[in-house]
């Protein structure tokens, strides 16, 4: 068996001071930790922001999807020809008006009272809804296109 040579480097320290090459190990050593720290911290700093960004793409990206859906429903919906639209003027604004005195207690709101102006303007006797409150109004016939069993949920 060969033998193999090698240097051996001994680094004595004199502390003249109390404890200073200790202290001065301690503070390199510390600041090689914080240097690292530091550097993982901006890593991961980087991939959250990327994340972010990626998650706020995305996210702009389903909202265009969304409106572009929507507009595309609503353009099928303005032209279909049974469609009769109903300028809201002072008149249909003043029956309103007397349909929210007459059905507010009933629980008839602003909205629901501008639909009821509306149909009786256009002798209008059927509406399709979900919204109980046109069940309590004479002469209208109501289709809940929600089934009874799923009206609990």
């Amino acid at each position: 068996m060969g033998h193999k040579t090698c240097w051996l480097e001994v680094i004595h320290f004199e502390d003249t001071e109390g404890y200073t090459v200790i202290k001065d190990l301690e503070k390199r050593q510390s600041t090689v930790i914080n240097t690292e720290t530091r550097k993982q911290v901006a890593e991961k700093s980087k991939e959250a922001e990327i994340v972010e960004s990626n998650a706020t793409r995305e996210s702009e990206i389903t909202k265009a999807k969304n409106e572009e859906e929507f507009r595309t429903k609503l353009d099928t919906i303005q032209s279909l020809a049974t469609l009769t639209l109903i300028s809201l003027d002072p008149n249909l604004a003043s029956a309103a008006f007397e349909q929210l005195i007459k059905y507010a207690k009933i629980g008839v709101g602003s909205r629901d009272s501008v639909i009821l102006a509306t149909m009786k303007a256009t002798n209008t006797k059927r509406i399709a809804t979900h919204d109980e409150v046109f069940k309590k109004i004479e002469n209208l016939e109501v289709i809940d296109p929600i089934p009874q069993s799923h009206k609990n949920f």
